[in-house]
């Protein structure tokens, strides 16, 4: 597969997730267990996926409370 060059990073955590988004049927499911920091990558690619997780998939109640969990716990 090439990668789209806005989602091209040397994160390997990024290209396994958007890997997974091209891989996934219509209305599939996945689990995935990611490392703490990456939801808050800096990089262009890392915000475009971001974006597309929130905008393409639909989290579960778990993943969003775990998700407001970390960011309560963010110190900024």
């Amino acid at each position: 597969m090439n990668f789209p060059t806005e989602l091209q990073t040397s994160e390997t955590a990024d290209l396994f997730v958007t890997l997974i988004l091209y891989r996934l049927k219509k209305n599939g499911k996945v689990g995935i267990i990611l490392p703490d920091n990456f939801l808050f990558g800096t990089e262009n690619s890392q915000k475009i996926l971001k974006e597309r997780l929130l905008t393409e998939c639909t989290l579960t109640v778990d993943e969003l409370k775990a998700l407001k969990e970390l960011l309560n716990n963010m110190d900024i």
